[in-house]
């Protein structure tokens, strides 16, 4: 019998105070699915936010190319394997030095000749570019999964100068992202 003032509690009521396994998992899946949408979310947003950084430091370095070509009679330096032409640097202030933005990226400067086929043929290319790699690097390293999946060892993010601009000049086909390239922001 209750005593007054107490309620009896039966076993069906008992087992209703507690969560039953299914429900903790049904709980546990759904923070585990609005975890997962938020990374992705993150992470895109990081590598927007890198893109940014090359698309501001390519313009930099351009104006400075410009102004090099300015002080040498309108010519331009000879290419340089992943890396900036000397005598740059005094083009470019002390803080604007082209900082990498992917772990492994690398600035290159690019001065060619079209290799064709087609009318540009023989078109003389310049352009200052970004690559995701080092030509060494593995070829992981070459690619953002959200906003470069299909880039390769020799694709590149890059601004053109002057000439019909590709991603590289022995693999033209190879995809890349022009900064400057009408229509804008193009993916080859």
């Amino acid at each position: 019998m209750a005593e007054l003032g107490r309620p009896s509690y039966t076993v069906d009521m008992q087992r209703k105070r507690g969560f039953t396994f299914v429900e903790i998992i049904v709980v546990i899946a759904i923070i585990a699915i609005l975890a997962s949408l938020a990374g992705v979310y993150i992470y895109r947003r990081r590598s927007e936010s890198k893109l940014a950084r090359v698309t501001a430091e390519l313009n930099i370095l351009a104006s400075a190319m410009a102004q090099y070509a300015t002080d040498n009679n309108y010519q331009y330096p000879g290419d340089v394997s992943r890396g900036i032409p000397p005598g740059l640097e005094t083009y470019l202030a002390a803080d604007t030095w082209p900082i990498s933005v992917w772990p492994h990226g690398v600035f290159d400067y690019d001065n060619w000749t079209h290799p064709g086929p087609g009318s540009n043929t023989g078109k003389q290319i310049y352009q200052m570019s970004y690559r995701l790699c080092d030509i060494s690097d593995p070829i992981g390293y070459c690619s953002d999964s959200v906003l470069f999946p299909n880039f390769t060892r020799y694709s590149s993010i890059f601004y053109c100068i002057s000439g019909p601009c590709l991603p590289h000049h022995d693999y033209p086909t190879d995809p890349g992202y022009c900064v400057n390239c009408t229509p804008k922001k193009q993916n080859y």
